[in-house]
């Protein structure tokens, strides 16, 4: 992997680490949502009670029109 001066990598070797970066950081969510989904299981939530929880979470205090 070639540098330029000051330690900088050149344009194309920045977008292949963040294209291998990206990959990565997918692959490991992946991995680690089923057992994210596993634990939201056991709290006896539906998907639907969940999708509103995320929502909330995003904009506290939402009207419940907005929510519907």
């Amino acid at each position: 992997m070639e540098t330029l001066p000051g330690g900088q990598l050149p344009v194309s070797d920045v977008d292949e680490t963040i294209e291998r970066t990206i990959l990565l950081y997918g692959r490991t969510l992946a991995l680690v949502d089923p057992s994210r989904l596993e634990a939201w299981v056991g709290l006896g939530l539906t998907m639907n009670q969940l999708g509103v929880l995320f929502l909330l979470r995003q904009e506290p205090g939402m009207p419940a029109g907005l929510l519907a």
